[in-house]
């Protein structure tokens, strides 16, 4: 009991340190980091490979879209949409140069 305390905490305290989103995936979701400290934003190729990192981030915890499950594959469609409003934020921050790390946490809570 004493060891599942301690992780709690821990896992508390580094979940303290991340975003909001982060915290939401903690609670059950997928959550993806995706860096970006190795691209130069000041050229187009580096904004094409950062939007494609961070798509494939959200598509790896939205999950797969069936098209044999026409409700699994709405929900994963919004849940795209979702994650893609919620980092619209950290991705125009990171593009203007005023975010202090070099990564962004994609997460969904589920």
């Amino acid at each position: 009991m004493k060891t599942r305390t301690t992780l709690l905490a821990l896992a508390a305290a580094t979940l303290s340190l991340v975003p909001a989103a982060a915290q939401n995936a903690a609670a059950g979701g997928q959550s993806q980091i995706v860096h970006y400290g190795d691209l130069d934003l000041a050229r187009p190729e580096g904004v094409r490979a950062l939007d494609r990192r961070l798509k494939t981030a959200i598509d790896r915890a939205c999950g797969p879209a069936s098209p044999a499950d026409p409700v699994g594959t709405r929900l994963a469609r919004d849940c795209r949409v979702t994650l893609r409003d919620e980092i619209a934020g950290r991705r125009a921050e990171v593009l203007a140069g005023v975010a202090r790390d070099s990564q962004i946490a994609v997460a969904l809570a589920r």
